[in-house]
């Protein structure tokens, strides 16, 4: 298998979330950097906590962040999978905790009755077409004597 190669990126993807998020939850005020110095903030307010208490964990919901034991890193931030809610990976992760992935369900689940509703409504309409028919033909065979 080969290695992956680490590619570099600007400081501003991640600001840019952290910004994102503050607007998500209804802090239209934030500033991009104000998501600047949250975002640094909350990394090394963690990393201290880890400074001074290493052999503690915090489980964020579906997420678990513990100290490292490699002396450079802060810590480490790992996802506690759940196929009950969805949790699978990153992605699932995010949407999780957007809402993205409740509206995705929502929307399914919306789908879901409109195709149960739209064939039960098919099955009554075909109920109801094959009583006129039968109708018709008495109809017919009584004007034909029959």
């Amino acid at each position: 298998m080969a290695k992956r190669k680490i590619e570099e990126k600007e400081i501003s993807v991640l600001e840019q979330l952290v910004y994102d998020s503050l607007h998500h939850i209804g802090l239209t005020d934030a500033t991009p950097s104000h998501a600047s110095l949250l975002l640094r903030l909350i990394f090394s307010g963690i990393g201290k906590h880890f400074f001074y208490e290493p052999d503690t964990n915090f489980r964020l919901g579906f997420i678990d962040v513990r100290k490292s034991p490699e002396k450079d890193e802060l810590f480490t931030v790992n996802i506690i999978r759940s196929e009950q809610n969805n949790i699978v990976n990153a992605d699932t992760l995010w949407k999780y905790y957007s809402g993205e992935l409740l509206r995705e369900n929502q929307l399914k689940e919306v789908l879901d009755n409109f195709v149960k509703e739209l064939l039960l409504y098919s099955q009554s309409q075909e109920v109801t077409i094959g009583m006129m028919t039968q109708k018709l033909q008495k109809r017919k065979g009584k004007e034909n004597g029959i």
